[in-house]
């Protein structure tokens, strides 16, 4: 059987500490996610990289262009190094990527104490590889204070930390690896605790300046909530991607005003003035792609495999949803709705995708699907 140090050493690797300071970095969250799918085709050293953009914007569920504008500015921000390959003839596959570390950053890419090694020494045995637990500790993230759980116990934790840290009001503006750490130090009674009484938090400070989701779970500040907003609260459940339960989230999300963050580039007001885009039209597309982070969270949730926390009171709208193959006049009827409402569509879907049941009997597709909306929305504007 391998010693521990030969188990845990591929958590310290190079591509390891790169995809951990990604997530503590101030880059987009599309941006982050996309360096992470990246990771998976590289090896330990963060290089031997060739994915095309095809093959990102499969495993991302990304589009070409929200591909190429995130590498661009990993490259830009000295994340990432983009090279010629040696594909002639290849053209569509002519790219290299290599892991790097901004200025101020590269301290992280060699720390010996953080289980790395010195440039010139890559591949060799360090003094902490050997089979002591106390010089050569799991150092991932999701471990910290938590190294007993079993590998199936931090999935569920990972699981219920991706579908609460969407509730937290631009949650993307603050370091998820940070909120990570604090939600594997809470008991799962706090966990649940936490969960449940967010929203109620949320309420009681509405107006007020917010800390930061890592701030929150630190302090258990849920905790301190006056008796009198204790009483019981919405329940929220897994369901798997695509489910009905977790299509009617997804609509519940997207009836609610865009909370997140949209800004223009001298880029952008270049193609305004040029008369190329409207301002309408490029904030109806920033939007449908920055808009609603809690629908990216879901997506991310379900590029990752992963099950997503829904509220527990939706499950009674289920019964209003019907399979819709992809490909199908209807289902282009529903992406037509989408781009109207300057929502984000599907890039990635199943054969058959749940949606709010449309009558057939109507000659015009476009107004059936605007019917059965009006119809889901009414009945989900009930539940808070």
């Amino acid at each position: 059987m391998p010693a521990m140090g030969e188990l845990e050493r591929p958590t310290q690797s190079r591509v390891w500490r790169w995809r951990r300071a990604i997530g503590e970095s101030d880059l987009p969250a599309t941006t982050r996610d996309i360096l992470r799918v990246l990771s998976e085709f590289m090896d330990r050293e963060g290089g031997s990289c060739f994915p095309t953009r095809a093959d990102l914007a499969q495993k991302s569920g990304r589009d070409p262009k929200t591909i190429s504008r995130a590498l661009r500015r990993a490259e830009r921000d000295g994340w990432l190094k983009i090279q010629g390959g040696i594909f002639s003839g290849q053209r569509w596959r002519n790219q290299s990527y290599l892991a790097s570390f901004p200025e101020g950053e590269k301290v992280r890419e060699f720390r010996s104490e953080a289980g790395g090694a010195m440039p010139d020494k890559l591949g060799e045995p360090c003094p902490q590889d050997n089979t002591s637990p106390s010089t050569s500790p799991n150092t991932a993230p999701e471990n910290a204070g938590a190294r007993a759980l079993s590998r199936t116990e931090r999935q569920r934790i990972n699981r219920e930390f991706l579908g609460w840290l969407p509730t937290w009001p631009k949650y993307n503006y603050y370091s998820d690896a940070t909120a990570r750490r604090e939600w594997f130090l809470l008991s799962d009674d706090e966990r649940r605790n936490c969960i449940r009484l967010t929203p109620v938090y949320l309420r009681q400070i509405s107006g007020k300046a917010r800390s930061s989701p890592a701030d929150f779970l630190r302090e258990r500040a849920w905790e301190g909530l006056p008796s009198s907003a204790l009483s019981v609260q919405p329940e929220r459940i897994e369901a798997k991607s695509f489910s009905p339960l977790w299509m009617a989230t997804r609509f519940w999300f997207l009836l609610q005003p865009p909370t997140g963050q949209v800004a223009f580039t001298k880029f952008d007001n270049d193609r305004i003035e040029a008369g190329l885009k409207t301002r309408d039209e490029l904030m109806r597309e920033k939007l449908a792609v920055n808009g609603w982070p809690a629908v990216n969270a879901m997506m991310a949730a379900m590029r990752s495999s992963q099950p997503f926390l829904c509220p527990a009171a939706l499950d009674s709208f289920t019964a209003e949803f019907r399979s819709v193959k992809k490909g199908s006049d209807l289902f282009a009827a529903w992406g037509r709705l989408h781009a109207r409402r300057g929502w984000p569509f599907f890039t990635f879907a199943p054969n058959y995708v749940p949606f709010p049941a449309v009558d057939l009997g109507t000659a015009d597709l476009d107004a059936a699907v605007e019917a059965a909306m009006t119809e889901i929305a009414r009945l989900l504007s009930k539940v808070e």
